[in-house]
This record gives structure tokens, C-alpha cells and sequence, in this order.
């Protein structure tokens, strides 16, 4: 009786243990639940998120090429407003020089058409000198005759 008496003894005092035991593995077992239940979310959190990064990267390769596109076409663009602005330069370069090709050629036909009335110039201009020496060698001669023969100044009215 007294092995009956311990036994009931021990399954009375386990039951309470047993009953606190078994409540605490439910509440384990709900908490273990709820974190299931949040690993399966996140998991599907970490899926979407997964997703995202992917259309992102597609996203940015997308961009990348645009972005790369927009500048190839800046270059090109850039390249030719570069090549129109030298041949603009080098025409007006050109312009130039041939302006100042004409005007040397206008100077040089002009000396070329003035040479010839310049030595005419000079040779009359000697000429003159010469008739002028003459001139006044001849007054000078009239004069002397003219003292030596005072009747002949009658009729050079001198």
C-alpha cells in the first residue's frame, strides 16, 4: 500500500509538472509557429526583394546602354560641330589670304602701270631743268648784248 500510496503520491505531484510542461511545449509550439510562420514570410520578402534587384539590374543595364548611346551621339555630334569649325576657319583663312593676294596684286599692277609714266615724268622733268639752264643762260647772254648795244633794247622792248 504504501508503494500504491507513492505511486499516486508521484503521479499526483508529476501531474501538475506534466500539465506545466505540457503548456509550456503549446506555447513553445505556437512560438515556433509564429516564427515558422515569419520565416515564411520573409522568405517571401527576401523572394519579392530578390525580384526587385533583378528588374533593377535589368533596369540599370537598360539605362547603361541609353546612357551610352546619349553619349556616343554627344561624341558624334561634338566630333562634327569640331570638324564644321575648323572648315568654317580654314575658309575664312582661305578668304584671307586671297584678299591679301589681291590687294598685293593691285599694288604691284599699279607700280608696274605707273613705272613707265614715272620715267616719263623724270625725263620730262630733266628736260625741263635743262630748258630752264638754258633759259637763263640765254637771258643772261641777252643782257650782256644788251649793254653793249643799248640801240637793240628798242626793239626787244626790254
Amino acid at each position: 500500500m504504501k508503494i500504491i500510496f507513492i505511486v499516486f503520491l508521484l503521479i499526483f505531484a508529476l501531474l501538475p509538472i506534466n500539465i506545466i510542461a505540457q503548456d509550456k511545449i503549446d506555447k513553445l509550439s505556437d512560438k515556433v509557429d509564429k516564427l515558422a510562420d515569419q520565416v515564411a514570410e520573409t522568405n517571401k520578402q527576401i523572394l519579392e526583394l530578390t525580384k526587385q534587384t533583378t528588374e533593377n539590374n535589368k533596369q540599370i543595364a537598360i539605362v547603361a546602354t541609353r546612357v551610352d548611346s546619349l553619349e556616343k551621339s554627344t561624341k558624334e555630334r561634338l566630333d562634327m560641330q569640331s570638324n564644321f569649325m575648323i572648315s568654317i576657319i580654314g575658309l575664312v583663312g582661305i578668304l584671307f589670304v586671297a584678299i591679301l593676294g589681291f590687294i598685293g596684286f593691285i599694288l604691284w599692277d599699279r607700280r608696274t602701270a605707273v613705272r613707265p609714266v614715272e620715267t616719263k615724268v623724270t625725263t620730262l622733268e630733266k628736260e625741263v631743268k635743262e630748258l630752264k639752264e638754258r633759259e637763263t643762260k640765254l637771258e643772261n647772254l641777252i643782257k650782256k648784248l644788251l649793254e653793249k648795244h643799248p640801240d637793240l633794247a628798242n626793239l626787244a622792248n626790254f
